[in-house]
Parts: C-alpha cells; sequence; structure tokens
C-alpha cells in the first residue's frame, strides 16, 4: 500500500489498525533426496536448506519413521548423518524444519539397503568329447 500506519493510529472514528495478524508461513526445505543408498562403512551427510519466507530463524528436527535396524543418526543443526549399520536394512526418517511461531515443513527420505548383486553360477556337464558345457549363468537370488 502507499500509507503506514503506526499500531493504534485511527483510521475512520474508533476504528484502529493492530498489526497482530500478519500471516505466518511455514519454512520450506530443500537439498533433501526423497531416496539414499546406504552403504557399510559409507556415511550419508544431508546438510539441509530451509527458507522462511517470514524471515524468521529455522529449527531443525528429524525422526526416525521406522526402525532404524543397527543404523544411526547424529544431527548439528541443519547438518545429518547417517551411518549406516554393517548389514542395514531399508528405514524412513522425516526432516522438519520449525519457525519460532511453530509454523513447520516436513520431508520424508528413505534409506534403501543396498541391492543384492547377482549371483554367477557356472554349470558344466560332462558329455561325450566332442560337445561343449553350458555356459555360466547370471542369477539373483
Amino acid at each position: 500500500m502507499g500509507f503506514k500506519l503506526r499500531p493504534g493510529t485511527s483510521l475512520f472514528g474508533n476504528m484502529t489498525f493492530t498489526p497482530d495478524d500478519v500471516v505466518n508461513s511455514p519454512p520450506s526445505i530443500s537439498n533433501i533426496l526423497s531416496e539414499y543408498t546406504l552403504v557399510p562403512g559409507e556415511d550419508i551427510v544431508i546438510t539441509a536448506d530451509g527458507v522462511d519466507l517470514n524471515g524468521d530463524p529455522i529449527t531443525w528436527s528429524y525422526a526416525e519413521s521406522s526402525d532404524l535396524n543397527g543404523s544411526t543418526v547424529s544431527q548439528s543443526d541443519n547438518v545429518f548423518t547417517i551411518s549406516p549399520a554393517q548389514e542395514p536394512s531399508s528405514f524412513q526418517l522425516s526432516f522438519t524444519a520449525t519457525d519460532p511461531l511453530g509454523a513447520a515443513s516436513t520431508f520424508v527420505s528413505s534409506f534403501l539397503k543396498p541391492p543384492t548383486p547377482a549371483m554367477r553360477i557356472t554349470t558344466e556337464y560332462n558329455h561325450a568329447p566332442g560337445r561343449h558345457s553350458l555356459g555360466a549363468r547370471n542369477v539373483r537370488l
């Protein structure tokens, strides 16, 4: 608008302006993927980004949406470190950005166990001379 009013300033007769109903928007969350693959011995470090449209500071947190099955999570402000178990199982984490007035946004990521590698099985048959054996076959268990 083209004018400013101080709190308590009269507009029309006994009507006054008081800025007590400012719309508070939840922070937005970025720089977090929806899926990560767990590799034993390799930490996953996520540096979450967030913007609060009202310019409020953001507090970060996480919650386990399912059992971590031996994997661990540590947090330092907006940096989350996931350390997979030696034999990791899949799980989910919810990352939340909250402003001081309680407006919050949450993003859920899935952490997937590594795919089972294909096994190479070689089958040979002993046939009469001049006959060939069957070759190798790839089998996924």
